[in-house]
């Protein structure tokens, strides 16, 4: 009788299990193919293809980032729209490869199928992740990777002895992290003080072995970033710190206040966050509290505890930075999920009735992602609808040659048009608030005004491209240069004057 109640729980999980995979999924693959365009894709997505052509990042062009993004995306920018696609597809394959290690992995640690469920569905269906995830951009990949190192340095934990390929395996994927998005590096000292405290009293412990496996776990994906930070210190420094401080431009403390407040008033007032966040701090309490205490024992306390930490310190360190933007919250929002979880299972066991209220919440409170992102209800983003960014990546193409320059505000249609920029190796840069006095703009590969004028005046370029309005600084030698070709929507095409 036993085992067919097993077998049938065991098949009850598995139908959940595929369900909201495949939920996940469908969900997904109508952002991949149908959500509107990020501004930052264009950009991500420039970037790749230069490297694809042997540019090294921060050297040869400015990327305020950390450096593996572009080779990651490099194999897929040469190929237009097309090459966004399957970018996003990618992205999509690792949001459910970090949902279905979320599922085994508490399955393991909690040792329960009904909270596994609960956070298996909660990432796969949280409307910021995945609205951000399954951009060509730098959060899933960090996303991914920090998490897998989290689960490793948990898994390790339970082990009666310290396993170095174990320690090698988390400071790799936590390094893999870092070298995405440079923010994760203020969690290695507390992965580092975690695992030395824990593995120094377990047998076969070593001082030697075990800072051996964690600096070369450590070094082994950070091997281009240490190679681009020898050849051009600076550089490293400034495009991924300085750039950083300084792109706010000199604002008052009032005005960075207000950033703040605006942003994080938008992201609480959104429910995949409220909710998520109360349940976790419910949860703190729940831990500790008289009739739950013994639910969980030590060491999955500590999980519960390390996850809301997480969250918090995510969340805190965006805090820090100007100007702030509410995608940056979704990744603190996978270690409030993990954290939430025992308040989810507290409430699925008033009964059938409320875990399936809470599940349709859940969903319903997903829809108005894909309603400003695939729908665009409040026609915010009609410049980067799909259709509209192929239409004029197909006039660039009619109006041009393969080898024809391209200066465009946003060099997304340099990528899309497959055109290239006017000048490789500066291809942004005027969009940004700080003196030429304060930043040599040309040391770091940042265009001017002065240097777009300059690129106007000499016609150096085929054709111009720009979204909304013309650039009042550019507005002189764009009329002397070059006449409007075409336009389409509230994208406007110039092309250059005959001689």
């Amino acid at each position: 009788m036993h085992n067919m109640a097993d077998k049938n729980e065991n098949g009850g999980v598995f139908r959940y299990f595929i369900l909201f995979l495949g939920l996940s999924l469908v969900s997904g693959l109508a952002f991949v193919f149908f959500r509107v365009i990020d501004v930052d894709e264009g950009f991500y997505l420039s970037a790749a293809s230069l490297v694809a052509n042997g540019a090294s990042p921060y050297i040869d062009f400015f990327f305020p980032q950390m450096p593996i993004l572009p080779v990651l995306l490099a194999p897929f920018s040469e190929t237009g729209l097309g090459g966004l696609w399957a970018a996003r597809g990618l992205a999509l394959l690792c949001h459910l490869l970090l949902a279905i290690i979320a599922y085994f992995f508490l399955k393991r640690q909690l040792e329960n199928f009904k909270l596994a469920l609960a956070g298996m569905f909660m990432v796969a269906m949280s409307g910021p992740l995945m609205a951000f995830n399954v951009l060509a951009v730098q959060y899933i990949f960090s996303n991914l990777f920090f998490f897998i190192a989290f689960v490793l340095l948990f898994d390790s934990l339970g082990k009666p002895r310290v396993n170095y390929l174990m320690v090698f395996a988390i400071f790799f994927f936590l390094a893999a992290a870092v070298n995405v998005r440079l923010i994760a590096i203020a969690f290695v000292p507390l992965f580092f003080f975690i695992t030395f405290f824990v593995f120094r009293t377990r047998p076969g412990y070593s001082l030697l072995n075990f800072l051996a496996s964690v600096l070369t776990g450590l070094a082994a994906p950070s091997l281009y970033s240490i190679k681009l930070l020898v050849q051009s210190p600076d550089k490293f420094v400034f495009n991924n710190f300085a750039f950083h401080l300084l792109r706010g431009g000199s604002v008052g403390i009032g005005q960075i206040l207000l950033n703040k407040l605006e942003v994080l008033t938008m992201v609480l007032i959104q429910p995949h966050y409220l909710f998520v966040i109360a349940l976790a701090v419910w949860s703190q309490f729940l831990l500790y509290s008289f009739r739950r205490r013994r639910d969980y024992n030590s060491l999955q306390k500590i999980f519960f505890q390390l996850s809301f930490a997480l969250g918090v310190g995510y969340f805190l360190i965006y805090m820090i930075f100007h100007p702030i933007n509410t995608r940056f919250f979704q990744q603190p929002l996978i270690y409030f999920i993990m954290a939430s979880l025992p308040a989810v299972i507290y409430l699925f066991e008033r009964g059938r009735k409320t875990a399936t209220i809470l599940v349709a919440v859940y969903l319903l409170t997903f829809l108005p992602y894909p309603a400003e992102f695939i729908f665009d209800i409040r026609n915010e983003h009609k410049t980067y609808h799909f259709d509209h960014v192929r239409q004029v990546s197909d006039l660039i193409r009619e109006y041009s040659q393969p080898a024809d320059t391209l200066l465009a505000e946003w060099v997304g249609y340099n990528v899309f048009s497959r055109r290239p920029q006017v000048n490789s190796e500066d291809f942004t840069g005027f969009q940004y608030d700080f003196g030429n006095a304060l930043i040599p703009h040309g040391k770091y590969r940042l265009m001017t005004e002065d240097h777009v004028n300059a690129i106007l005046r000499e016609r150096t370029a085929r054709l111009v491209v720009v979204n909304n309005r013309v650039i009042p600084e550019w507005e002189e030698e764009l009329n002397d240069n070059y006449n409007l070709k075409d336009s389409l929507g509230q994208t406007y095409i110039f092309e250059r004057l005959s001689e």
